[in-house]
């Protein structure tokens, strides 16, 4: 008899319930700002508090205070603080959470093979004014969300956003 055992996902960041306090972004860099700038795994149980971003910049730009664009999933994370982002010349994706979170697809994958990323038990809260010169998603939750699943989760959030050329995007989540 073989006896199989299920060993429970791990995430790729496990904060271990640890809180991030006062951070702040104060320069664009390459345009993914928040704790993490970009991430490709998944974040769990980490709790990011009294963050400040505050940034310019001429390129497009993906704003979170936990990450900028993530394709992985988020489970058990809170976020509280603020996100000032002007892009002058390009599109900008700002969320209290994530900016831009994602599940891509490829040409020939199939249906069975697609796995949804998730954002599951988090919490965003604060403040955002965002300006673009193209367009502008914004949420308290999540800036944009493409082939993701969200449950159980809640933003609290004061948006102000503005876009010159094209279209504003906002909502709660």
């Amino acid at each position: 008899v073989e006896v199989v055992r299920l060993v429970p996902h791990q995430p790729d960041f496990d904060g271990a319930g640890h809180t991030v306090s006062y951070f702040v972004v104060t320069r664009a860099y390459a345009g993914f700002l928040g704790l993490f700038g970009s991430v490709t795994g998944d974040i769990a149980d980490v709790t990011v508090t009294d963050f400040t971003i505050d940034a310019t910049s001429s390129k497009l730009i993906y704003a979170g205070g936990l990450a900028g664009h993530t394709t992985g999933s988020i489970t058990g994370c809170a976020v509280q603080g603020d996100i000032t982002v002007r892009s002058t010349a390009s599109t900008v994706y700002v969320g209290l959470l994530a900016g831009f979170a994602a599940s891509y697809t490829t040409s020939t994958m199939t249906l069975s093979e697609f796995v949804s990323s998730e954002v599951r038990d988090s919490y965003g809260a604060g403040t955002i004014d965002a300006a673009a010169k193209h367009f502008l998603y914004a949420g308290g939750l999540l800036g944009k969300a493409y082939n993701i699943v969200i449950a159980d989760s809640h933003a609290v959030a004061a948006i102000t956003a503005t876009a010159d050329l094209y279209r504003v995007y906002a909502g709660g989540l």
